[in-house]
């Protein structure tokens, strides 16, 4: 039964706490979604038009829903702010929370909020390249000296001696 696999699903943070979501819940969430799939596509071509196969359909378009937000709650990037931003769009907390499950957050229609949370997470994802960027800059910079020498016998005035350091970095 899908409904009793998604409540069955544990989403506690990892012993260390650094991530909030367990990585192998989207390959298990993959290969789910794609064995109903296949099930549900055998059902269509051999009940065309059954109501129980056409809800059927409805749950597993829903349940693949499920994956690219599950995908963006395990994005490394996130931090405090950018989950308050997610719980703000759910309207409930997930971060932290002991024993919460994939099918609370279906129950709870979280899936409403893939558009924020997927922006939320592109946010976090930028924002760490950028910092990434950053402190490649910064080692660059650190590791580089300045030459200064004193400009036309100016004993206060002092300019750059040598710049070749300072134009292979630009």
């Amino acid at each position: 039964d899908v409904g009793a696999r998604v409540h069955q699903v544990d989403l506690r943070e990892d012993a260390d706490g650094a991530r909030p979501l367990r990585v192998v819940l989207l390959d298990e969430l993959e290969r789910g979604v794609g064995a109903y799939w296949t099930a549900l596509q055998a059902c269509m071509e051999g009940l065309p038009g059954n109501q129980a196969a056409l809800k059927f359909r409805g749950l597993v378009e829903e349940f693949q829903l499920t994956i690219p937000v599950m995908a963006d709650l395990q994005c490394a990037a996130l931090h405090e702010r950018h989950w308050a931003a997610i719980h703000t769009a759910l309207g409930f907390e997930i971060k932290g929370v002991d024993g919460l499950t994939l099918g609370e957050l279906v129950d709870k229609h979280a899936m409403k909020a893939a558009a924020t949370i997927s922006s939320v997470t592109a946010q976090a994802t930028h924002e760490e390249a950028l910092m990434l960027m950053l402190e490649d800059v910064r080692r660059a910079w650190d590791a580089t000296s300045f030459e200064l020498a004193l400009h036309r016998n100016h004993k206060d005035a002092f300019v750059l001696a040598n710049l070749d350091a300072v134009r292979g970095r630009l």
